[in-house]
C-alpha cells in the first residue's frame, strides 16, 4: 500500500518534473528509488514498476522524460540535468532514509541511468535492465543526427544507426544496433558510458535473446569497462541466455506466454518468466543491500 497527496504533485509540477510520488504507507523512512521507463518514456511502464517496489518497501519516483505534454515530444537532446534535478529532489522528499538513492531504468532508462549514476555522487546504486554501454543516436528522426542526451547543454557523444537493411530483415531491430555498433568503432569508443565514475553498486541485467538490441554483449562491454578501470563497488552482470528485452517486471506481474507488446522483443516464454522471477529478487537483494 502507498500513499500520494495533491502537496507533493504540486512540488513536483512546481520544479518542473513529470513525476509520481510514492512511499509506503506509515511513518517510516524508506530508501528512495528514481525508476524510468524505456523507449516510450512516459509516466505510465515506470510507475508499474514503481507502485510494485513501494509494495516492497521503498519510496519511488517514476519519472517520464518525453513524449507528455510538458515535456519533449520526443527521444532527443533529453539534459541529463533534468534527472539530476529528480535525484535531488527526491533527496529532499518526506520519508526518505538518509538521502541514499537508487536509480533504477529499462532499456533507454537503462542507458540513461548509467549515465546519472556516472554524473552525480548522489547515487547509491544502480540497476540497468536490457542495457547499453554507450549512449545512442536520438530517436527522433531529425537531420542531422543528435545525441539522445545533452550534459551542460553539450550533446553527450554518441553512436548513429547506419544503413541495415538486410540485417535487420534477418535479426529484427536488433540488427540495427549490432551493425551500428560493428561499423563505428571509433565512435563506440567515444560514446561509452563512464561507468567507473559511478559512486555507488551497479547490477546488470540481460537477456541473450534480446530482440531489441544486443543487451548481453552490452552489458558484458560494461563489466569490462568496470574491471579495467579497477572499479571500487560491488558489481554484477544477471545473464539470462533464453530471456529477452522485456525482463523488468516482478514474477506475479508476469503473463506464461507473451503479450501483444512484447512481440519481437525476443525470448522464450520460459526463459522470460524465469528470468523475471530471477531478477526480480536478486534486484530486491541489492536494493536493500546497498541502500540500507
Amino acid at each position: 500500500m502507498s500513499f500520494e497527496n495533491s502537496e507533493i504533485t504540486s512540488s513536483l509540477l512546481n520544479s518542473g518534473l513529470v513525476a509520481r510520488f510514492r512511499h509506503p504507507a506509515g511513518n517510516t523512512r524508506s530508501p528512495g528509488l528514481l525508476v524510468l521507463g524505456g523507449a516510450e518514456g512516459g509516466l505510465e511502464s515506470a510507475d508499474a514498476v514503481a507502485e510494485k517496489l513501494v509494495d516492497e518497501g521503498f519510496a519511488t519516483l517514476a519519472l517520464a522524460y518525453f513524449g507528455d505534454p510538458h515535456l519533449p515530444s520526443m527521444l532527443g537532446e533529453i539534459p541529463l540535468e533534468y534527472f539530476l534535478k529528480a535525484i535531488d529532489w527526491l533527496r529532499e522528499a518526506p520519508g526518505i532514509h538518509g538521502g541514499r538513492i537508487g536509480v533504477i531504468g529499462h532499456s533507454k532508462g537503462a542507458e540513461a541511468a548509467l549515465l546519472i549514476g556516472a554524473t552525480t555522487p548522489h547515487v547509491a546504486a544502480v540497476f540497468a535492465c536490457a542495457p547499453s554501454h554507450v549512449a545512442w543516436q536520438a530517436m527522433n528522426r531529425k537531420s542531422p543526427a543528435q545525441s539522445s542526451w545533452t550534459y551542460r547543454g553539450v550533446p553527450v557523444p554518441f553512436v548513429r544507426y547506419v544503413r541495415a537493411e538486410e540485417r535487420m530483415q534477418r535479426e529484427g531491430v536488433r540488427g540495427l544496433y549490432a551493425a551500428s555498433l560493428e561499423a563505428n568503432p571509433d565512435a563506440v569508443h567515444a560514446a561509452e558510458i563512464p561507468v567507473e565514475r559511478t559512486r555507488g553498486a551497479i547490477l546488470l541485467a540481460s537477456g541473450g535473446q534480446d530482440g531489441i538490441w544486443p543487451s548481453s554483449e552490452m552489458a558484458r562491454s560494461i563489466m569490462k569497462r568496470l574491471r579495467i578501470n579497477g572499479f571500487a563497488y560491488p558489481c554484477h552482470h544477471l545473464d539470462y541466455p533464453d530471456a529477452g528485452h522485456a525482463i523488468l517486471r516482478p514474477p506475479s506481474d508476469a503473463p506464461t506466454a507473451k503479450a501483444e507488446w512484447e512481440e519481437g522483443m525476443g525470448g522464450t516464454d520460459a526463459g522470460n518468466a524465469a528470468a523475471r522471477g530471477d531478477g526480480w529478487n536478486k534486484l530486491l537483494i541489492f536494493l536493500r543491500d546497498q541502500l540500507r
